[in-house]
Order: C-alpha cells, then structure tokens, then sequence
C-alpha cells in the first residue's frame, strides 16, 4: 500500500512539475512576445 501511495504522489508530483513547466513556459513566451 505505501509502495503505492509512493508511486501515486510521484506521478501527480510529475505531472505537476510538468504542468508549471509549462505553464512558466507559456507565460515566458507571452511576455517576449
């Protein structure tokens, strides 16, 4: 179970290391723009 729970907060973490990526990115490109 924690094995799990381990795997589950490391991909939602994943994902939203990914979303502020991008979203960071897509903010950055609108200010140069």
């Amino acid at each position: 179970m924690l094995e799990g729970l381990g795997s589950l907060s490391g991909l939602a973490v994943g994902l939203g290391t990914a979303l502020a990526a991008g979203l960071v990115a897509a903010l950055g490109a609108g200010a140069v723009d």
